[in-house]
């Protein structure tokens, strides 16, 4: 499953990609939502998690 995640907190990010890639999804990781958007555009993702609160 591929998943794309946009967080800008970089530790969090780097957390929740861990775990989900140890549980083995395909993980892309976006800083913002305009890199969000270019890879939304580049991949074909089964789920997109916007800014973890």
């Amino acid at each position: 499953m591929r998943l794309l995640l946009v967080e800008d907190d970089n530790a969090l990010a780097l957390t929740l990609s861990k775990v989900l890639r140890e549980q083995n999804y395909i993980v892309n990781i976006a800083g913002d939502g305009e890199e969000g958007w270019e890879y939304a555009q580049a991949f074909t993702y089964d789920l997109i998690v916007l800014e973890v609160d």
